[in-house]
C-alpha cells in the first residue's frame, strides 16, 4: 500500500527535493574543496616569497661558526645551508681605526662575509663599471652607514681621503688613554673621540679597499634584510662596513674571540664592546616537509626538526637562537585554516537562502500539480495520516539520496577542475579532515529538505477532498500567498534597515556607526562581531526587506512592472502590471533570486579585481612610470662622498647626467624621461635616519607629464597642484616628515647650513609619497609576525623627506650643505609596457652601469596575495555554477507555477481576439521583467558590496605599502563583465522560453486542461 502510494505520489517528491539537496550539499562540498585549493594556492604563493626556512643566530662564540654550520649541514633533507656574519667592534682608547694612517670618526666597525655574494645587499657587492668578471663582488668593498656623520666638518674631512685604494687598519692599542683624552670623552656623549696613534698596536685587520665607500641605509639595509634573508640584524649608527672574503671573515672571527671574548679577565670592563653575529640561513627540500593539504602534518613534521636544529645550535654554543619562518607560516596557516572553514560556511548562507527560496518553490509547484491526485485520494478514503508518513519519507529519502550524490559531484568535479588546470590532488588527509563536514552536509540536506517540505505536509493535512477538487482554488491560494503579516512587515522592515546600513557604510568606504558605537561601553565588543556579520548577510538581508516592503505595497510592484513593460506590450502594460500585482509574492521571489544569485556571483571578482587594482596602482606609483632607472651618486659623479654644497654637486654631476638622460632618450622605445636628484641633509636630525632627504624635481612640469601620479597623493591640496608650485619659493614636507617632527607651515624653518651661515626654507604643502622616489620595498609574506609588519609600517609611515624643484634648488638652496645619495631617472615608454629583456637592454646600453632598474611588470609579480582574496576568487567559481544553477532551478521552478495558474487567462485571451504576437509579447514581458529587474538590483549590489568587501580586506593587519598611500577604487574588468553577460543571456533564454510556452496549445486545450 505504501510502496504503492509511494509510487503515484510521493515519487515526485522524493525527486524534486532529492534534487534540492543535491544541489544544497554539492555546494557545500564544492566551496569546502575551492576554500582547500584556495589555501594551497595561498601557500604555495607565500612559499615562494620565502627564501630559507629556518634561521640560526649564533652570538658568542663565532669562532666556531664553520663547525656549528658542519653540524647543521648534517641533518636529513636540508638543500641548502648559508652563512650570513657580521662582526661588530666599537671604536675607542683600546681599538682604534685608521683610514690612510689617519682617524676616521665613526663609533663602529663592521665586517660582513657570506658564504654566497648573492645574499648580500647591492651596497656592499657593487662592481666597478663594466667588469668583465660581474658576478664576483670585490674583494673588500667598504659601506658608510648613512647615519654616521651627522654633519660634523670632522667626518667631511675625512670622508675626503676614503677613495679607491685607501688603506684601512684596525688595531688593538696596549696603552690606556691619557687623562685629558677622557675628560675629552666625557665632555660629549654623542661625539666620543680618541687621540689616534697611526700605525701604533697590535694590527687586527688591514687592507685596502677596491672602491669608493657606498652609501647604506639603516632602514634601506633592514628592509633588505627582511626581504631576502627573513630577519632582522642590528646595523649600529655611525659605522663602518667592510665586506672580506670568507676566509677573511673566518680568520677574523677566530681573532677576535680570542682579543675580545677571552681577554675578558685582563681587560676588565675597560675592553670595548664587541658584538658578533652569524646568521646560518637552512633551506630545506620542502617536497619532503610541506604539504598545502595537510598544514597540521607538516607542521608536526617541522617542528620537531626545528627542534632538532635548536638541540644542535645549543649544544655547540649556548648563545644561539633558532627562528622558523616555515614554521611561523604554518602555524599562523593552521590556525587560519579553521578560520577558513568558518568564513566558508558564512560565505555559503546566502547560497543556502537561494536553496531555501527554490524550496519553497518547489513546494508551490507540488501543491499545484499534486493537488488533484491528493483530492481523489481522500475521496477513494485512503487516510490522511498514511499520505503524510508517505510524503515525509518522499522527504527524507530524496533529501539523503540527493546529500550523497550532491556529495560526491561536489567534491570530485572541483579536483577534476582543478586538475586539469595543473594543481596537485588533495592528500588522503584532507578528505579524512573532511570526512565529519560530509557527514553533516548529507545531514544538513535532509533536514533542509525536511523543513522546506513541511508545507506540502501541513498542507494535505489540512486540505479537503472539495478544496482539492476546486478549480477556483489556484486563485484563492495565490491571494492568500500574497498576503503579509505584521511580523513579516516588521522583520523585513528590520532586515532592510540593516542591509541598507551596511550598503551605506560600503559606498562611504567607512562603518557609519564606528563612531557611536564604538563609544557606548557594552556595545563596543559586540560591534566588530555585527560588522563582520553584516559583511556577509548585508546584501541578502537587504533584498529581504526590499522584497518584503514590495509584497506589502503592492501598488509599488503595479506601477512598476506597468512602466517596466510598457516598452513590450506598449498599450496593455496595465493588464501586464495588475496581473502581475496579483501574484505579488511570485514576482518579488523572482526578483529576490535573480538579483541575489547575480550579486553573489559579481561580488567577488569586484573585490578582487578593486582590491588588486589599488595594489598595482601602488606599484606603479612607486615605479612612477613604465621603468625605474637608479644610480648611486658616488658612481656617477666624481667617485666620493663627502659633505659639500648642493651646487657643487650640481655643477659636479650635470655632464654624467646629460649622458644618461640622452643615452636614454636616443632609444626609439622612450617617450619621454624625467628626473629625480636624492641628496641628505646631514645636519636636520631625523629619529632613525642619516639626515633629511631632500629631493630635487628637476623640471616638475615634465615630471608630472611622465610619471603616474593619484592627486590623493597630495594632503593640503592635489598633487598635481603641489608638483605644479615647486618652481616657486617654497618646498614640500613628506607626511611622514611631519610625524618626525613638528614643522609649522609657511614659515621659515632653518633647514641646514651653507658654511657658517644658515640656509632658510619654508614649507607649503604636504604629500604622502613622491612618485618614483628612491624606495626598496617589502612584499608582504605571511611569515612576518606583528611586530615586523608594524615595523615596516612604520618605515613607510616615518618616511621624512623634502621635496624642491630644481629652480629653487639652484636659487634659495645652492649653498644647503648635503651629502650624495640617489639619481633617479623615470622612462615612460611609447607602448606603455616594459618587458624584462627591454628594460636590460635599455639599462646595458646606458654608460654608466645602473645601480638598480625596477619595471611595473617585475614588481607586479612580487606583490604577495592575499588570503581571503584568494579565498573569494576560488569561491566565485562555485557562485558562478552554484548560483546559477539555484537560479535558474528557482526561476523554472516559479515560471512552471506561473504558467500553471496563467494558462487558462491566457485561452481566454485568445478566444477574446487578442492577435498572437501580442499575446507572446504579453507573456514575455511577465516572465522577464522580474527577471530583468532582480539582474539590474543584483548587478548594482554585487558591484557596491564588491567595493566595500575590497576596503574591509585593506583594513586586516598587512604590509600596506606605497598602496596605502592610495584611495579605493572602484575597478570594473573583462571577467566581471563577462560573468554579468552570461548570468544574463541564460536567465533572459529560460524568462523568454516560459514567455513562448502559451503559443504551443490551442486555447480550448488550455482551458480544458487539468
Amino acid at each position: 500500500m505504501r510502496w504503492f502510494l509511494f509510487r503515484v505520489f510521493a515519487k515526485r517528491v522524493c525527486f524534486l527535493y532529492g534534487a534540492v539537496s543535491m544541489l544544497t550539499v554539492a555546494i557545500l562540498a564544492s566551496l569546502y574543496m575551492t576554500s582547500g585549493y584556495a589555501i594551497e594556492g595561498y601557500i604555495t604563493d607565500q612559499l615562494e616569497r620565502m627564501p630559507w626556512d629556518i634561521a640560526v643566530l649564533q652570538r658568542g662564540d663565532t669562532s666556531r661558526f664553520v663547525e656549528m654550520r658542519d653540524q647543521i649541514a648534517e641533518l636529513e633533507d636540508i638543500e641548502r645551508i648559508e652563512s650570513f656574519g657580521l662582526l661588530r667592534v666599537e671604536i675607542g682608547p683600546l681599538v682604534q681605526l685608521e683610514i690612510d694612517q689617519a682617524g676616521f670618526p665613526v663609533k663602529w666597525i663592521g665586517f660582513v662575509g657570506t658564504s654566497q655574494p648573492d645574499i648580500l645587499p647591492p651596497e656592499l657587492r657593487r662592481t666597478l663599471g663594466n667588469n668583465s668578471n660581474e658576478a664576483a663582488p670585490p674583494s673588500y668593498q667598504a659601506a658608510l652607514v648613512s647615519a654616521q656623520r651627522g654633519g660634523r666638518e670632522e667626518a667631511s674631512a675625512a670622508t675626503r681621503r676614503f677613495t679607491t685604494g685607501s688603506t684601512v687598519r684596525l688595531a688593538l692599542v696596549d696603552e690606556e688613554p691619557h687623562e685629558e683624552e677622557e675628560l675629552h670623552a666625557d665632555a660629549d656623549e654623542h661625539q666620543e673621540e680618541w687621540t689616534v696613534h697611526p700605525g701604533e698596536g697590535e694590527s687586527l685587520f688591514q687592507a685596502q679597499v677596491t672602491m669608493p665607500p657606498a652609501e647604506l641605509e639603516r632602514q634601506e639595509f633592514n628592509k633588505w634584510m627582511l626581504r631576502n634573508i627573513g630577519s632582522v640584524s642590528y646595523l649600529p649608527d655611525d659605522a663602518l662596513i667592510i665586506t672580506v672574503p670568507m676566509d677573511v671573515f673566518t680568520k677574523l672571527a677566530s681573532q677576535f674571540a680570542i682579543l675580545f671574548e677571552t681577554a675578558q679577565g685582563s681587560r676588565g670592563d675597560s675592553l670595548n664592546p664587541y658584538i658578533p653575529e652569524i646568521t646560518h640561513l637552512i633551506a630545506l627540500d620542502r617536497s619532503q616537509w610541506v604539504s598545502p593539504w595537510d598544514l597540521e602534518a607538516s607542521l608536526a613534521k617541522v617542528e620537531p626538526f626545528v627542534t632538532k636544529v635548536h638541540d644542535t645550535a645549543q649544544w655547540m654554543t649556548p648563545f644561539s637562537y633558532v627562528s622558523s619562518e616555515l614554521q611561523s607560516v604554518l602555524a599562523l596557516m593552521t590556525k587560519t585554516q579553521r578560520l577558513v572553514q568558518l568564513v566558508t560556511l558564512l560565505v555559503a548562507l546566502p547560497l543556502l537562502w537561494l536553496g531555501w527560496v527554490l524550496a519553497r518553490n518547489m513546494s508551490s509547484l507540488l501543491v499545484l500539480n499534486e493537488r488533484r491526485k491528493i483530492g481523489l485520494a481522500l475521496i477513494r478514503g485512503i487516510p490522511v495520516t498514511i499520505l503524510s508518513s508517505t510524503l515525509l519519507f518522499a522527504l527524507l529519502a530524496g533529501g539523503i539520496l540527493g546529500g550523497f550524490v550532491g556529495l560526491a559531484g561536489g567534491t570530485a568535479i572541483p579536483v577534476l577542475f582543478y586538475n586539469l588546470s595543473g594543481h596537485t590532488t588533495p592528500s588522503a588527509g584532507f578528505f579524512l579532515r573532511g570526512f565529519a563536514f560530509a557527514i553533516g552536509f548529507v545531514v544538513l540536506g535532509g533536514v533542509f529538505a525536511l523543513l522546506s517540505g513541511f508545507g506540502i505536509l501541513r498542507y494535505v493535512r489540512k486540505l479537503t477532498p472539495r478544496e482539492a477538487m476546486a478549480r477556483v482554488s489556484e486563485a484563492d491560494s495565490e491571494a492568500h500567498a500574497s498576503r503579509v503579516t505584521f511580523s513579516y512587515i516588521t522583520v523585513s522592515l528590520i532586515a532592510l534597515a540593516l542591509g541598507g546600513y551596511k550598503i551605506a557604510s560600503w559606498i562611504a568606504g567607512v562603518p557609519l556607526a564606528a563612531g557611536l558605537l564604538q563609544n557606548i561601553e557594552s556595545l563596543a565588543r559586540i560591534y566588530p562581531i555585527s560588522e563582520n556579520i553584516l559583511n556577509f548577510a548585508g546584501v541578502p538581508l537587504f533584498l529581504f526587506g526590499l522584497t518584503g516592503l514590495l509584497r506589502w505595497r503592492v501598488k509599488w510592484i503595479q506601477s512598476g512592472l506597468s512602466i517596466a513593460t510598457a516598452p513590450i506590450v506598449g498599450r496593455m502594460h496595465w493588464f501586464a502590471g495588475q496581473h502581475l500585482a496579483l501574484r505579488s509574492g511570485r514576482v518579488v521571489t523572482v526578483l529576490f533570486v535573480a538579483a541575489l544569485a547575480m550579486s553573489l556571483t559579481l561580488l567577488p571578482q569586484v573585490a578582487a579585481d578593486s582590491f588588486y587594482g589599488r595594489v598595482l596602482r601602488g606599484v606603479q606609483t612607486s615605479v612612477g612610470g613604465d621603468l625605474h632607472i637608479e644610480f648611486n651618486m658616488t658612481e656617477i659623479g666624481d667617485g666620493e662622498s663627502r659633505t659639500k654644497p648642493l651646487s657643487e654637486y650640481e655643477n659636479e654631476l650635470t655632464s654624467s647626467m646629460l649622458a644618461i638622460q640622452e643615452g636614454l632618450q636616443k632609444d626609439s622605445r622612450i617617450s619621454s624621461v624625467t628626473t629625480i636628484q636624492q641628496f641628505i641633509v646631514p645636519g636636520f636630525y631625523i629619529p632613525g635616519q642619516s639626515g633629511l632627504m631632500l629631493n630635487l624635481v628637476d623640471v616638475p612640469q615634465k615630471y608630472i607629464d611622465t610619471v603616474y601620479y593619484e592627486d590623493s597623493l597630495g594632503i593640503s591640496r592635489p598633487f598635481h597642484e603641489i608638483v605644479n608650485a615647486l618652481p616657486e619659493d617654497g618646498v614640500t614636507a613628506s607626511q611622514g616628515l611631519l610625524r618626525m617632527r613638528e614643522i609649522p607651515l609657511d614659515r621659515d624653518v632653518t633647514l641646514g647650513y651653507g658654511g657658517d651661515s644658515p640656509v632658510p626654507v619654508r614649507f607649503r604643502d604636504i604629500t604622502s609619497f613622491l612618485p618614483g622616489q628612491p624606495s626598496a620595498g617589502v612584499a608582504e609574506r605571511v611569515g612576518f609576525g606583528a611586530a615586523e609588519v608594524d615595523y615596516l609600517n612604520h618605515m613607510l609611515r616615518a618616511d621624512a623627506r623634502m621635496i624642491a624643484g630644481g629652480n629653487f634648488a639652484k636659487s634659495g638652496l645652492a649653498g644647503l650643505s648635503v651629502l650624495p645619495s640617489k639619481a633617479v631617472f623615470i622612462v615612460r615608454t611609447k607602448s606603455g609596457d616594459v618587458d624584462d629583456q627591454t628594460a636590460m637592454n635599455i639599462a646595458e646600453s646606458l654608460p654608466i652601469r645602473p645601480q638598480e632598474v625596477r619595471w611595473k611588470n617585475a614588481e607586479s609579480k612580487r606583490v604577495s596575495k592575499d588570503m581571503f582574496i584568494s579565498l573569494a576568487l576560488e569561491n566565485m567559481k562555485v557562485f558562478m555554477i552554484g548560483g546559477l544553477l539555484l537560479a535558474l532551478a528557482s526561476v523554472s521552478a516559479i515560471g512552471v507555477a506561473n504558467y500553471l495558474a496563467d494558462r487558462r487567462t491566457f485561452g481566454l485571451l485568445r478566444l477574446r481576439g487578442l492577435p498572437i504576437p501580442m499575446l507572446l509579447r504579453l507573456s514575455v514581458s511577465m516572465f522577464l521583467t522580474p527577471v530583468l529587474g532582480g539582474l539590474v538590483i543584483g548587478v548594482l549590489l554585487g558591484i557596491i558590496s564588491g567595493y566595500g568587501l575590497s576596503q574591509v580586506v585593506w583594513e586586516l593587519p598587512r604590509v600596506l605599502g606605497v598602496a596605502g598611500f592610495l584611495s579605493n577604487r572602484l575597478v570594473l574588468t573583462f571577467a566581471a563583465a563577462t560573468s554579468v553577460i552570461v548570468f544574463t543571456l541564460v536567465l533572459t533564454a529560460i524568462a523568454v522560453a516560459f514567455g513562448l510556452w502559451p503559443a504551443r496549445k490551442s486555447p480550448r486545450e488550455a482551458i480544458t486542461e487539468r
